[in-house]
C-alpha cells in the first residue's frame, strides 16, 4: 500500500510489538501532516489483531473487515462533517467504546486522527482513561507538533516519530504517471516527503493535475498585482472557514519552497513560463526565507474563531511588489 511507503524503522519495532502482542496502552505518533501516520497507526491496530501467521496477513477475517473500516474493536475520532474540533461528548462515547471488552480481538483500539482537533476541556476528558486504562486498550493519537497535546496527555504516551518520506521513495510514484514536467516539478516540491498527501493529488484527474500548476502560477502572478488585484484574488476561497485558511497558507508555504527548488537551473523543468525566471530573478533567497517565517508564524498563530481572510490578506499584502 502507498501509505506505508517508508517509515521502515518505525513500522519494524511496531511489528515486534504486534508478534509479542505487547503494545503500550497510549502511542503519540509525531511528525509532519500528511506523511503516512494515520496509515501507520491502522497497519499497526491490523498487525495487532490479525489471526492469520503472518502479521498482517490481509486474509484472515479481522483484516478484512479492518480493511472495510467496519471492525467493532476499532474506533477512528476525529471532527464530525462541517467541523473543526472534536467535542467532549465525541471524547466521552469515544471512551464508553474503548472500557468495553473487546468483541473479536485480544485488544481494543481508538486512533485520534489530529491532537490539535482535541480542546483542553476534550483533553481533559481523555486523561483518565490514560491514567487507568483497560488492560486490553490501546490509543494512538496522531500530532504534528507536541505543542498540540497537554503535556499531562503527553507524559503517558510512548512518543513515536514520523519524518518526511526521501525522494527515493516518492519520486517513482511520480515518474508512473507521465505528467508534464512542470507538474512533476510542482508534485515533487509542492508535497515533498509528504506521502499521504502526494497519493491524493496523483488519484485526482488530468483536470485537477492542471488545476494545481495553474493554482501556483496564480499565486506567482500576484506579486505584480496591486493591493486590489491581490484582495480579487483572495475573494472567492472560503477563507471564513479555519481549515481553508490553514490549506491556503500551507500551500503558499510549499510554493515558495518550489520557487528555491527553481533557482537550480539544471533542475527547472523544459516547460517553464518565462515569468517564473524573472520572478526568482526578483524575489531574493533572503526575501523568499522572511515570507516562507512569516507564512509559518501565521500559521502557528491561526486558531479557530479568527478572521481568517483578514489574517490571509494582510499576509498577502506583505508580499514585495514585484514586476514579472
Amino acid at each position: 500500500m502507498t501509505e506505508l511507503l517508508g517509515h521502515d524503522h518505525v513500522k519494524q519495532h511496531l511489528a515486534r510489538i504486534a508478534v509479542a502482542q505487547s503494545p503500550a496502552h497510549a502511542y503519540l505518533f509525531l511528525g509532519p501532516a500528511a506523511v503516512g501516520k494515520y496509515g501507520v497507526a491502522r497497519w499497526f491496530v491490523q498487525s495487532l489483531l490479525c489471526t492469520g501467521e503472518a502479521r498482517p496477513c490481509g486474509v484472515c477475517k479481522s483484516c478484512r473487515t479492518l480493511a472495510d473500516a467496519n471492525h467493532p474493536d476499532l474506533q477512528v475520532l476525529q471532527p464530525l462533517d462541517g467541523k473543526t474540533t472534536i467535542a467532549v461528548e465525541q471524547v466521552r462515547t469515544a471512551i464508553s467504546f474503548f472500557n468495553t471488552r473487546p468483541y473479536a480481538g485480544a485488544f481494543k483500539a481508538l486512533i485520534i486522527r489530529d491532537g490539535r482537533h482535541l480542546g483542553t476541556e476534550a483533553q481533559n476528558a481523555l486523561l483518565k482513561t490514560l491514567e487507568e486504562p483497560p488492560p486490553f486498550g490501546l490509543i494512538l493519537m496522531l500530532a504534528e507538533r507536541e505543542e498540540d497535546v497537554l503535556e499531562t496527555i503527553l507524559s503517558r504516551c510512548q512518543t513515536v516519530r514520523f519524518g518526511l518520506l526521501s525522494d527515493t521513495e516518492i519520486l517513482p510514484l511520480i515518474a508512473a504517471r507521465e505528467l508534464p514536467p512542470l507538474e512533476a516539478f510542482l508534485l515533487k516540491h509542492r508535497y515533498g516527503g509528504r506521502i499521504g498527501a502526494l497519493t491524493a493529488a496523483l488519484a485526482e484527474t488530468e483536470t485537477g493535475s492542471a488545476t494545481r500548476t495553474e493554482a501556483f502560477l496564480g499565486w506567482a502572478r500576484q506579486f505584480a498585482e496591486a493591493p486590489h488585484g491581490r484582495l480579487r484574488y483572495l475573494a472567492g476561497m472560503g477563507l471564513s472557514e479555519y481549515e481553508p485558511a490553514r490549506a491556503l497558507l500551507a500551500d503558499w508555504i510549499a510554493y515558495l519552497k518550489v520557487l528555491n527548488a527553481l533557482r537550480d537551473a539544471s533542475a527547472a523543468p523544459p516547460d517553464l513560463p518565462d515569468s517564473l525566471p524573472r520572478l526568482m530573478r526578483a524575489l531574493s533567497v533572503r526575501d523568499n526565507m522572511r515570507l516562507t517565517a512569516d507564512l509559518l508564524q501565521l500559521q502557528s498563530e491561526l486558531k479557530p474563531g479568527m478572521n481568517y481572510l483578514l489574517q490571509v490578506e494582510q499576509a498577502l499584502l506583505s508580499f514585495p511588489m514585484i514586476e514579472v
